[in-house]
């Protein structure tokens, strides 16, 4: 089964799995795209230190940051929202507006 990025997805809210580069953040995490906002999920469980580093400062960040899912370039993209759960992490972005 092949994993669609958000723009090659047909349906919205579909939860996908795979690599997912962030920024300089390059883990195995979740996504899931409502159309507006995507939303990406990574376990702490599985991220080593200098990722949960990258983390810390991608949650800092206001610059539009370059997104990449399963290899593919999406877009830059503006990081919205950060949440932290035990155990997980999850980012909230937009695309950036030209």
């Amino acid at each position: 089964m092949t994993t669609k990025t958000p723009l090659e997805a047909p349906a919205r809210n579909v939860r996908c799995d795979g690599l997912v580069h962030l920024g300089e953040l390059s883990a195995i995490g979740a996504w899931k795209d409502d159309g507006e906002i995507l939303s990406l999920h990574f376990s702490t469980d599985s991220l080593g230190r200098d990722q949960l580093r990258l983390v810390r400062d991608l949650k800092l960040n206001s610059r539009p940051v370059s997104l990449a899912l399963q290899g593919k370039r999406a877009a830059d993209y503006h990081i919205v929202g950060f949440e932290e759960k035990p155990g997980r992490v999850t980012f909230h972005v937009s695309r950036e507006k030209r």
